[in-house]
């Protein structure tokens, strides 16, 4: 949610500095994409990291150290 209000400032500090509303700031708009893109980063490494947490103790033919904070964590990441 976050990273699209990022996003979004973006584009409209673009589309007013287009019509020449507002000055154009290369930093404020590195930093609006930098809030959308770092959020982008979260969704793609945390199921990757959480299978790899799942699948090397199962190809080592261990238990799943701590399976219930694990899930908890799970949950969490999809709520919030």
């Amino acid at each position: 949610a976050i990273g699209w209000s990022g996003e979004t400032a973006a584009n409209t500090w673009d589309i007013l500095a287009y019509y020449g509303i507002v000055g154009l700031d290369p930093i404020a708009n590195q930093i609006a994409f930098w809030i959308l893109g770092h959020s982008i980063v979260y969704i793609v490494w945390m199921p990757a990291i959480a299978s790899m947490y799942y699948l090397i103790p199962m190809l080592a033919n261990k238990p799943l150290y701590s399976d219930k904070m694990a899930r908890v964590a799970a949950l969490l990441y999809l709520i919030f």
